[in-house]
């Protein structure tokens, strides 16, 4: 199954979502993002779950990576524009904007550690 997931950053500080109790992981924090659809490809995915979850329009994104993680392929994306306001309009509990130094105050599924990994170091890395 592949995955897309979203850092959308303002400053130093990245945008996340803490998902509704009736889901798998309710109630932990994650980085917004969904699953691709059969004959769709992750960059539309990424525009279309942003859509939903979110109420917002991406314009522009770049691939940071593809991560396989057991039966799942996930597709880290740095949005670099949108047009719309931040909306909750898929259920979820929360919204946040966080520095890095505080991820470990939220409770997020074990697989996002790795994709925090990455983002450090994909920011590490970026031409300014």
């Amino acid at each position: 199954m592949k995955v897309v997931i979203a850092f959308i950053q303002r400053q130093s500080q990245i945008f996340i979502t803490r998902r509704s109790l009736d889901t798998h992981y309710g109630g932990y924090w994650e980085l917004p993002g969904g699953k691709v659809e059969i004959n769709e490809t992750p960059a539309l995915a990424l525009q279309r779950e942003l859509k939903e979850e979110l109420s917002i329009d991406v314009s522009a994104a770049s691939l940071i990576c593809c991560l396989e993680q057991g039966f799942l392929n996930f597709y880290l994306y740095d949005v670099l524009n949108y047009s719309g306001e931040l909306k909750l309009s898929a259920g979820q509990l929360d919204k946040a904007w966080i520095d890095m130094q505080e991820i470990t105050n939220y409770q997020f599924p074990l697989t996002n550690q790795k994709f925090f990994e990455i983002w450090q170091s994909y920011m590490r890395d970026k031409p300014s």
